[in-house]
């Protein structure tokens, strides 16, 4: 949540980008089912259970979808064309997010890497084509 230019986290959402602060891609995973549960929240939407843990992951991940964006954003340092995806992490999850790279380079199942970079004074989870 986003209030006068300045970002208003609460609860489970304020973890997550404490994490993110520290560099690392940490989600929320049901002790009960074992299902990853991202954007974070108090309890699990697949079995309801509020016994959530706090698991790191890789930050490797794929390209499921893609859409490359025309319009201007009021997100600073996304000029158009930008990327926003669907990708699917290592572990099973999958998370919308940015994709810095070229648009011409980018393809499905493309493998794609984490990085972070400075949005309204957080760091925000972002990934970047693999290079290897």
């Amino acid at each position: 949540m986003r209030s006068s230019g300045e970002w208003t986290l609460r609860g489970e959402e304020a973890h997550f980008y404490e994490f993110c602060d520290q560099r690392r891609l940490v989600m929320q995973r049901c002790a009960d089912c074992d299902e990853f549960v991202f954007p974070p929240r108090p309890f699990c939407p697949v079995c309801r259970d509020s016994h959530m843990e706090w698991a790191d992951l890789s930050g490797l991940g794929t390209v499921e979808t893609y859409s490359v964006e025309m319009r201007p954003t009021s997100i600073a340092g996304l000029e158009p064309p930008y990327i926003v995806a669907i990708v699917r992490l290592k572990e099973g999850p999958r998370m919308l997010t940015n994709i810095l790279a070229d648009q011409c380079d980018i393809k499905i199942d493309s493998e794609v890497d984490l990085d972070f970079r400075s949005f309204e004074e957080r760091l925000v989870p972002v990934f970047q084509l693999r290079t290897t």
